[in-house]
C-alpha cells in the first residue's frame, strides 16, 4: 500500500503540474494578444506559474491528499471494493489542489504582466 500512495501523490503532482499548465498557456495567449508587449505577458505569467509551486505545495497535499484520500476509501468501499480508491483519491485530490494553486498563480502573473505590459507602453510613447 505504500508504493501505492507514493505513486498516487506523484501521479497527483504531474497531473497537477499538467493541469496547470492549459491555463496558463491560455492566459498568456488570451492577454499576450491584448499587451503592447506580450513576451512581457508571457514572462510574468511563467513567473506566476512557477512562484506558486512551493507556495501551493503543501495546501496541495493537506487539503488535496486528505480530502481526496477520504473520498477514495469511501467510494471504493461503498462499492465493495476495499480500500483500493484511495491512492486514486489521493491523486485526484492533489491533481486539482495543485493544479487550482498554479493557475491562481499564473493569472496573477498575468495581470501583473499585463499592467507592466500597459505601463512600459506608456513611458516609451512618452
Amino acid at each position: 500500500m505504500d508504493y501505492a500512495v507514493a505513486i498516487g501523490i506523484t501521479v497527483g503532482l504531474a497531473g497537477g503540474v499538467l493541469l496547470g499548465y492549459f491555463p496558463a498557456r491560455a492566459t498568456s495567449r488570451f492577454l499576450g494578444r491584448k499587451s503592447p508587449h506580450p513576451r512581457v505577458v508571457a514572462g510574468f505569467v511563467a513567473l506566476g506559474f512557477i512562484a506558486a509551486i512551493p507556495v501551493i505545495f503543501f495546501p496541495a497535499f493537506a487539503v488535496g491528499g486528505n480530502i481526496g484520500g477520504g473520498s477514495g476509501a469511501f467510494v471504493s468501499e461503498a462499492v465493495g471494493l476495499g480500500s483500493i480508491g484511495v491512492p486514486l483519491g489521493i491523486a485526484l485530490g492533489i491533481a486539482i489542489v495543485f493544479a487550482a494553486g498554479l493557475t491562481l498563480g499564473a493569472v496573477l502573473g498575468g495581470f501583473i504582466g499585463y499592467a507592466v505590459s500597459l505601463a512600459f507602453k506608456k513611458k516609451v510613447a512618452a
